[in-house]
């Protein structure tokens, strides 16, 4: 592999730094930024503040939940046994819980749902409560369901790191991290660790993530400065040039692989912590 684009500071560490799982180094891996990252910032200015009417609530899968892809498709079919896991149900309680709905309502946004692709076969199996609106990979655009966002609630799901180069409050509520790190899921623990590393609050109760959320949306549509601060170490660069420096990359290496200048090997730069009071 010649050409290895990363997307933070912290990612390229943990690729081309010493001692890390890979073999690739700052001769291959070069931080440029996600080509995708250039809409998402165009639609993301597209969508003030005053223009931010969502609670995008938007929870991944779970590998030890759900059945196998049918042999010849990408599909699953939608056993209804999964409604009655935790999983499910909590999530349902959490969007269920009154205090979260006034909320909404005061401050004049929709509470909507958004599962994961995989589990969208079973979104209209789910009894949600009225006042939250289901949506849907198909038919919408999800980058400007992100940039709509006045808060982005999930788990484990990197659509956080969406919601956070554009700027836009994270709740992450984990009620099972044991089961997810431990391989109940396809992710494992890694560099990124969401206390230290997150861009927002890390919950673990419905209480807690309903409170959490109220707390973004009285603190208005911004991130609080903690997190703020991490976003900015997290995307030192938001130019709307990531397809620039990627197609910029691919032709230095090509042509002047030979000459590419030495680049130091990268160390994990300092994350910005939360002071409890």
């Amino acid at each position: 592999m010649d050409t290895f684009v990363v997307s933070t500071p912290r990612e390229l560490a943990s690729i081309a730094g010493d001692h890390t799982p890979y073999k690739f180094t700052t001769r291959e891996v070069a931080m440029t930024g996600l080509p995708r990252f250039d809409r998402l910032r165009e639609v993301g200015l597209r969508f003030p503040p005053e223009r931010r009417d969502l609670v995008l609530v938007t929870p991944t899968w779970r590998d030890n939940l759900v059945p196998p892809v049918v042999p010849g498709t990408q599909k699953r079919v939608a056993d209804e046994e999964l409604l009655r896991t935790e999983f499910v149900r909590t999530w349902l309680a959490y969007l269920a819980d009154e205090r979260l709905a006034a909320a909404c309502a005061e401050h004049g946004v929709t509470l909507g749902f958004l599962p994961h692709p995989i589990l969208q076969p079973w979104l209209p199996l789910m009894d949600l409560p009225a006042h939250v609106h289901p949506l849907t990979y198909e038919g919408h655009d999800p980058q400007e369901l992100f940039a709509r966002a006045r808060v982005v609630v999930t788990d484990f799901s990197s659509i956080a790191f969406n919601a956070a180069y554009l700027e836009r409050p994270v709740v992450y509520y984990q009620f099972d991290t044991e089961s997810v790190l431990g391989g109940g899921h396809t992710g494992r623990p890694s560099y990124f660790d969401y206390g230290r590393d997150g861009f927002g609050p890390v919950t673990g109760t419905r209480d807690d993530a309903v409170a959490a959320t109220l707390e973004a949306l009285a603190h208005g549509p911004a991130p609080q400065p903690t997190y703020q601060a991490r976003i900015d170490a997290t995307f030192p660069e938001r130019d709307g040039r990531c397809c620039a420096r990627v197609v910029a990359r691919v032709l230095e290496t090509e042509r002047l692989r030979s000459d590419l200048p030495p680049v130091p090997t990268p160390t994990p730069p300092t994350s910005p912590t939360v002071t409890v009071p």
